[in-house]
């Protein structure tokens, strides 16, 4: 038998419904879709915007003073074996170790003293705390120290000094060395200018 084929007619109105169903289902399929998603990154993932959240909220690292990298190293009288006197009246001689030469005497100077030695090249140091306010070479060419506080003014001759003026000193502290610069005699009263004898210091407070 012969094929037919027929007509087939459609209405627009059925059209557009159809279309717009389909665009409503896709719609929905899509919202519900972005809605899942949603769920599962809020209960699977962290919170990156919590306060408590180390990423926005790092602790602070907070260096004590103990810390090397803030903590200078210090020089401490300890270290440098000065005293930590801070008594203006204390005093003490300027050796660890001496022998006494000569008692009171230095009228020539006008002054009275006392000679110490230690040896040649022996450590002088400061009796006192204070500070530097002389250091010269006199006529009779002895080398003269003098440091003062508010209770005493220290002077020491014939040394080595290695100390200038308006240095601050402290009790204890090495102040030079030992020497027989300048009038200073042998034991027989002869002057050791230029000679290895007379090494001394002497010492008037």
């Amino acid at each position: 038998m012969p094929t037919v084929i027929g007509t087939y007619s459609t209405n627009p109105a059925q059209s557009m419904f159809v279309i717009l169903g389909a665009v409503g289902v896709l719609l929905l399929f899509l919202i519900w879709g972005a809605a899942s998603r949603g769920w599962e990154i809020a209960n699977n993932q962290p919170s990156v915007l919590s306060p408590q959240s180390s990423v926005l909220s790092p602790q602070p690292t907070v260096l004590s003073p103990q810390s090397s990298a803030h903590s200078p190293q210090f020089s401490t009288p300890g270290s440098q074996q000065l005293s930590t006197s801070i008594d203006a009246s204390s005093i003490v001689a300027p050796y660890a170790n001496y022998v006494l030469t000569q008692g009171p005497h230095g009228s020539s100077y006008g002054h009275m003293a006392i000679d110490l030695t230690a040896g040649n090249g022996a450590t002088i140091l400061s009796p006192i705390d204070g500070v530097v306010t002389g250091y010269h070479v006199d006529e009779y060419k002895n080398t003269v120290l003098v440091i003062e506080n508010e209770v005493y003014q220290i002077t020491l001759m014939h040394g080595n000094y290695a100390v200038a003026v308006g240095d601050d000193v402290r009790q204890g502290q090495s102040v030079g060395t030992e020497s027989n610069n300048g009038y200073t005699m042998d034991m027989n009263g002869n002057l050791c200018y230029e000679r290895d004898c007379g090494y001394h210091t002497h010492l008037n407070v």
